[in-house]
């Protein structure tokens, strides 16, 4: 079973965690680790099972999903599904999560379970235990880096029963934005627990935003086991806005990471709190996850 702190029930909860059997072999066992990875954290069956989902053979699955994780459907648009892939990539009603006009708050750019740090630096530990966060390993680009040198980080990790799309935090300009070519390490906690490099040596999508309001972030969007793409929308935009619809993930768990220049914003207070207990938070779409200082 998955635990976190569910912001809007205001209480510590639990859920089946998605492929819980499967994760812990291949994160715990001897023979699942060496086959996570030299095969399934490869491009290929990765993109060969996003394949698979999205054909009408998985269709079936949908159903028992639905079932065993109580999925609630009642926040999402209502359509028939003619694959699992357009049953994960379902969207919410029009209208039903609004972002907090606030200037002063940065709302949430996905629904999930967010981590943050203040400040993160060489002493920095990601929520359980395990790699140092620092910004030359996330971004891996001399030119960035040091922008975000002790300065706030937040996680928001989705499971594969989430809303897998993500949007923009801020109005700002786009300044720069590329690739880090990588592997697709499962972002379960069971796998974090036992792979501690996971965020760093991942897929990953960066791009770097100006804000008027915040200062120079960096968001970042992380493949994951079972995610063939990171679907940005227009990567010709040169600006974006708050709430902006920015892309989606295609099949299987992901996370994206914000990061932040030093003194311009800090997690909100019960993100900071339920993190330095080893509790993810789960934040609604467009709800605060952090504040300007």
């Amino acid at each position: 079973m998955a635990k976190f702190f569910d912001r809007s029930l205001g209480k510590i909860v639990e859920e089946p965690a998605y492929a819980e059997k499967f994760l812990l072999w291949c994160y715990e066992n001897s023979l699942g680790k060496l086959i996570m990875h030299h095969i399934f954290s490869k491009k290929i069956p990765n993109i060969l099972y996003g394949w698979y989902k999205g054909s009408r053979f998985s269709k079936a699955q949908i159903q028992k999903d639905i079932t065993k994780y109580k999925i609630d459907l009642s926040d999402f648009q209502e359509m028939e599904f003619r694959s699992y892939s357009e049953f994960f990539l379902r969207s919410f009603k029009a209208d039903l999560r609004k972002f907090d006009p606030n200037i002063d708050i940065l709302p949430a750019f996905a629904e999930g379970r967010y981590i943050g740090h203040a400040e993160v630096s060489n002493e920095s530990l990601f929520p359980v235990k395990g790699q140092f966060l620092s910004s030359q390993q996330l971004l891996q680009n001399g030119n960035w880096a040091p922008s975000f040198v002790n300065g706030p980080l937040l996680i928001c990790r989705l499971s594969p029963t989430d809303y897998h799309h993500f949007h923009f935090p801020v109005d700002g300009r786009i300044i720069d934005r590329y690739r880090i070519h990588g592997q697709y390490h499962s972002v379960s906690t069971h796998a974090i627990r036992n792979k501690s490099d996971i965020f760093i040596n991942n897929e990953r999508m960066v791009t770097i935003i100006d804000s008027p309001e915040f200062g120079k972030l960096a968001m970042i969007e992380v493949g994951a086991l079972c995610v063939g793409k990171i679907k940005i929308k227009n990567l010709k935009n040169s600006s974006c806005t708050r709430g902006e619809y920015k892309g989606y993930f295609d099949f299987g768990a992901s996370s994206i990471i914000l990061m932040g220049e030093k003194d311009r914003w800090c997690p909100s207070q019960d993100i900071q709190e339920n993190t330095s207990r080893n509790t993810e938070t789960l934040v609604k779409l467009g709800q605060p996850v952090a504040n300007k200082i």
